[in-house]
């Protein structure tokens, strides 16, 4: 793949790095959990999963605090920038309360609820973003 300038370069170099670290950590989260002397043996399964299940809602928000700050070319456009940008803006805000949301469901709530609340959460956050989607696409007034 060539880049076209050092700044795409930067750009691609950012994203793998972050996306290694979130693998590093989801990698390493079942063998933080086995040396934390505070937890019985018992629980080292379930808090493995907590804690990878929390990663995952991080990434989510990463993602979504990410989305906003990527610009597409205004000459690539085909519709009204300012509500692309509007909508970047909302998925990016909407994905971040997801992710914040997911993680702290896996947090607080017992395993065996945790795992369908996390998926409406997520459920709720795709939605959100579809309808707004669909708004956007209507024919706006002038």
């Amino acid at each position: 793949m060539a880049f076209n300038s050092r700044a795409e370069l930067r750009l691609a170099t950012n994203e793998i790095g972050r996306a290694l670290c979130f693998a590093a950590l989801m990698m390493a989260a079942p063998a933080i959990i086995r040396f934390l002397p505070l937890f019985d043996p018992a629980d080292e399964q379930i808090w493995a999963r907590r804690l990878t299940m929390v990663i995952v809602g991080l990434f989510f928000a990463d993602m979504g605090n990410r989305i906003p700050k990527t610009l597409t070319p205004l000459s690539a456009l085909s519709c009204d920038a300012a509500r692309v940008q509007a909508f970047q803006r909302y998925f990016g805000w909407v994905w971040v309360m997801t992710g914040l949301m997911y993680s702290a469901v896996w947090l607080v709530l017992p395993i065996d609820i945790a795992q369908p609340v996390a998926m409406l959460v997520l459920a709720i956050g795709i939605f959100a973003v579809a309808a707004q989607m669909v708004r956007l696409r209507a024919p706006h007034p002038r």
